[in-house]
């Protein structure tokens, strides 16, 4: 888990893991496979392994905060279930 405090870009990527981002104050903009998302207060964006997105520069009062989990974790969690 890591917050996003920023007005920072990041171009296009992946991950081989999947990745949950949660607007805890105000709104960002995201590209997802070339689609425009945008992610507001109190709304979760969840992005599958491999996907390709892109973070568009937020406002200074903007805060996300993204939790990371490689599928191997995700696995051995959901095999309590």
């Amino acid at each position: 888990m890591r917050p996003d405090l920023g007005n920072n870009h990041v171009p296009e990527h992946s991950h081989d893991y999947v990745e949950i981002i949660y607007m805890y104050r105000g709104s960002k903009t995201n590209l997802v496979n070339g689609e425009t998302v945008e992610l507001n207060e109190g709304e979760m964006l969840f992005l599958s392994q491999n996907c390709r997105h892109e973070n568009m520069p937020s406002g200074d009062e903007d805060i996300s905060i993204n939790f990371i989990a490689a599928l191997n974790n995700i696995a051995f969690l959901l095999s309590f279930f």
